[in-house]
């Protein structure tokens, strides 16, 4: 009995897990740049990168740790090298496995894919007016078309947008604040739909070498 509610326990605490969100989220001003994954309550800084304490008792593991690993990558990279070219496919059947993909990746993307814009302020600004007017019309106008097809294909939302014109300013300045999730039972259909994808092509591909691997044999021995 007591098995059986461990099982439980951990059945639940994956489920749980899957149902945390995973994402990254950028933030962006005159000042700084800030970048940083997120997965659920935990952060990992990607700009600026926290600094990272040395400990000089584990710089000789470190190093013959990367040497071991330098060994596995270049054996690994040779086998995949062979591998290859026993089994090339053509520049059309890599061209129809992309597209597969990208039409499984953008239906999925579309269904699971979190956009939320915290902030976006653009400041335009130009050498002279005329070129100021004209640059805060542009970007006005790609500004419109981008949030109807972001709004159109994912799951967009937004607060506090604003594109204003600065004809004192010689540049333009951007403050931004934007975070891009999804939670990770969506990332794992997503990967086991590529895996899938990818399955059929190489099956199809198994059939039709062995198709005319027999027909070629028949005409030698025709």
């Amino acid at each position: 009995m007591i098995g059986l509610y461990i099982f439980a326990g951990i059945i639940i605490f994956f489920l749980l897990l899957l149902q945390m969100s995973v994402g990254v989220r950028v933030i962006y001003n005159a000042q700084n740049l800030k970048i940083y994954a997120q997965l659920g309550f935990y952060k990992y800084h990607i700009v600026p990168q926290k600094p990272k304490r040395k400990y000089k008792l584990f710089k000789l593991f470190k190093r013959r740790t990367k040497k071991r690993v330098k060994k596995v990558v270049e054996k690994k990279f040779e086998e995949k090298r062979k591998k290859d070219e026993e089994q090339k496919y053509k520049l059309s059947e890599i061209a129809e496995l992309l597209k597969d993909t990208g039409l499984v990746l953008l239906d999925k993307m579309r269904r699971y894919l979190k956009i939320k814009i915290n902030k976006l302020n653009i400041n335009v600004g130009a050498e002279d007016a005329y070129k100021t007017a004209k640059l805060y019309a542009n970007i006005n106008r790609l500004a419109y078309y981008a949030h109807e097809i972001i709004d159109n294909n994912f799951n967009l939302k937004y607060k506090n947008i604003k594109i204003s014109s600065d004809f004192l300013s010689e540049k333009i300045n951007f403050d931004i604040d934007i975070k891009v999730s999804m939670k990770l039972i969506s990332g794992l259909s997503i990967a086991v739909s590529e895996a899938m994808v990818f399955v059929k092509f190489r099956a199809k591909n198994n059939i039709k070498n062995i198709n005319e691997e027999s027909e070629n044999k028949w005409q030698t021995a025709t």
